[in-house]
């Protein structure tokens, strides 16, 4: 008889099995929550048109206002408007075929007023957007709108309406230039217009080896077939970036742009063309550390009912020799041409600054300059006041020196040097000028006060001529360096002069400033400055400007919520040919947040301003409230607002009260 002995110990199998056995549980609970879960619990993602949404929203708004102007009522207006939008979006097919945007708005408000006859207006909007291949190298948009507003109740009918359609291309072959294509028309239609607006735009970038190419065109085409006329306008740009070497580049571009208006108006019927046109070109390189420049010249005409011709160049050139000894180069040139009916204009205008420094020791060194401008033009000059003719030369040598003392760093120049001056009048001359200057910084004779200070003088020698002249300035200013943690104080003194052999150029300044900030108080910022100025020119006479303003602002949590409190003083006199013009300016801010409930939040604002000058004054006080409710979907508001305006001619009282009431509705389908 056979017999057969079971082994108690699992195979190989079970054990497999039974080691599995909590991660199946575990994938199937994971499972059962993911098809079991809510509608509320997805999470969408990051791109929108992945899944298909339907998003829904209400609008309600009531608002009531009323004015009194010298305790008569005036106006009493009142409107309710309610807003109905559906939008969706997402994918036909694929979100790699199409994607999509669709949606429709209807608005209606109804308007009362006592001082007009009430009225209604009524807005309906569609709009449809689709792109196809959007995540490939060609996506293509079509998109369309339609907008129909009307208002009824008034004695004339009016309403408007705009369609809109258009598409946009972009393509990002590598094989081909970077293309975008956008083209749209606009058709607006009232009672007395009906407008068709075309417009179309072609850009176009491509790289070629070290070249960057870019192409723009842009066109737009305006009709008005009520009206029989038109405007249009064409721009076309090209520009070229071109890397030489690594550290030098060249940049040419091009640009067109012509208009024309056309108006048949049966007593004045008229055409207007404009062309503006212009070439640029740029250079810039820096083949070593020791010299680096820059160039550009720019090209333009503008041709309307006269022609305007001009070009303009700049450039600059630095070459370091060694560590001690450094040049520059730099000229601009600019010139232009205005022909007329009647007449020609001509100007031309040309100036460099060149100088080579040498550094003789690290506190000592000498730099010798030359600086020639020169005016031309043949407008009338009509006095020697008119420097529109006009050439100027400095020769000049500096010395400089600066050392850092113990107590302050030192500062000083001197420049001896040649000029020439002369006008289209052959007036002008020759002569001697000289420049010094000085200055201490960062003095520390006290310490707790820091001192700074500047003078300078120039004056010109005459050798020949009629030319002479100098000026002068000087300033000094002083800061505190202790008690920063309390306040920072700041005040300074700056005076200027210029006195010259043309009358109009001469002027003189005088200006006086302190400032004041502390910060020391927590949450409190507190400010004050004053400034007053002096200012005499040939041209304005005498101008005497002060200004004074102070403020402290404070911010802090009470009784759960947050309190901003400011107060602001300004105060501005100005005194031309001795007429004084007082400006005074006060503000009093007071704004409060906070949460009533767990979600209901309040905030409050308050303002006051006083303004007043010589004749009149205006005084405006405004308290606003506002309380901003979600109750479970929905999200209402109350806004209530009053203000006081006085002013030497009246008495106006403003109230008003808004109600809000809005929901939003989102489905995945």
């Amino acid at each position: 008889m056979w017999s057969v002995k079971l082994s108690t110990r699992p195979s190989q199998r079970d054990r497999l099995t039974k080691s599995r056995a909590p991660w199946v549980l575990l994938a199937a609970l994971l499972m059962g929550i993911c098809v079991f879960l809510p509608s509320k619990g997805y999470s969408l993602e990051r791109d929108p048109y992945m899944i298909r949404s339907l998003i829904g929203k209400i609008q309600l708004e009531y608002e009531k206002s009323t004015a009194t102007e010298n305790n008569k009522t005036t106006s009493d207006a009142s409107h309710f408007k309610q807003t109905y939008s559906l939008d969706t979006r997402g994918n036909l097919l694929s979100r790699y075929l199409i994607i999509y945007d669709a949606g429709a708005t209807f608005a209606d408000t109804n308007y009362k007023s006592s001082g007009i006859a009430n009225f209604d207006t009524m807005d309906v909007n569609y709009y449809l957007r689709t792109t196809f291949l959007p995540k490939s190298a060609v996506p293509l948009t079509l998109y369309g709108s339609y907008d129909d507003q009307k208002i009824s109740g008034l004695s004339i009918p009016s309403w408007h309406n705009r369609f809109i359609y258009g598409l946009n291309w972009f393509s990002r072959l590598k094989q081909f230039p970077t293309t975008t294509v956008s083209a749209e028309r606009v058709n607006d239609k009232t009672p007395t217009t009906d407008t068709l607006t075309t417009n179309f735009r072609l850009t176009a970038d491509k790289d070629l080896g070290p070249t960057e190419n870019q192409i723009d065109y842009a066109y737009q085409l305006s009709d008005d077939q009520k009206s029989a006329g038109f405007s249009s306008s064409s721009g076309a740009s090209l520009r070229n970036l071109t890397h030489l070497s690594k550290n030098t580049t060249m940049s040419i571009g091009a640009t067109r742009n012509d208009t024309k208006n056309k108006i048949d108006s049966p007593t004045n019927p008229r055409t207007t063309d404009i062309t503006l046109q212009g070439v640029s070109m740029s250079l810039a390189s820096k083949p070593s550390q020791e010299f680096n420049q820059s160039h550009n010249y720019t090209y333009f005409s503008n041709k309307s009912t006269g022609t305007s011709v001009g070009s303009t160049y700049s450039g600059d050139m630095d070459y370091r020799f060694s560590d001690r000894l450094k040049s520059h180069l730099g000229l601009t040139y600019f010139e232009n041409r205005n022909e007329a009916a009647t007449s020609t204009t001509k100007s031309q205008t040309i100036s460099t600054a060149d100088n080579i420094a040498y550094n003789i020791t690290g506190n000592l060194s000498i730099a010798e300059s030359v600086m020639y401008s020169r005016i031309t033009t043949n407008a009338d000059s009509g006095s020697a006041a008119n420097v529109g003719g006009r050439s100027n030369l400095v020769l000049l040598t500096t010395m400089s020196y600066s050392k850092r003392l113990d107590w302050a760093t030192f500062g000083s120049s001197y420049g001896l040097g040649y000029t020439e001056d002369n006008t289209s009048l052959k007036t002008g001359g020759k002569g001697i000028q000289q420049n010094v200057a000085a200055s201490l910084g960062g003095i520390q004779v006290i310490p707790q006060v820091g001192f700074n200070t500047s003078a300078y003088y120039s004056s010109i020698k005459n050798l020949s001529g009629n030319i002479s002249g100098n000026s002068y300035g000087y300033s000094a200013s002083a800061y505190n360096r202790s008690w920063r943690r309390y306040v920072t104080l700041n005040a300074s003194y700056d005076k200027s002069a210029k006195s010259a052999w043309i009358t109009v150029l001469d002027q003189k300044r005088e200006t006086y400033r302190f400032t004041a900030l502390s910060e020391y108080f927590r949450n409190t910022r507190i400010r004050a400055n004053a400034e007053h100025t002096n200012d005499f020119n040939a041209i304005n006479g005498f101008i005497n400007t002060s200004k004074e303003d102070a403020g402290i602002d404070h911010q802090r949590r009470l009784f759960g919520g947050y309190l901003n409190l400011s107060v602001s003083f300004d105060h501005m006199t100005n005194r031309s040919s001795g007429i004084p013009q007082k400006v005074f300016n006060t503000i009093y801010e007071l704004k409060y947040t906070r949460y009533l409930l767990k979600s209901m939040m309040w905030q409050a604002h308050a303002r006051r301003t006083e303004r007043t000058d010589q004749a009149t004054f205006v005084n405006a006080t405004s308290i606003e409230n506002s309380i901003f409710l979600p109750l479970r979907s929905w999200l209402f508001s109350v806004e209530h607002a009053y203000s006081v305006t006085e002013d030497s001619q009246r008495d106006l009282r403003e109230n008003r009260i808004m109600f809000k009431a809005s929901r939003t509705f989102f489905r995945v389908y």
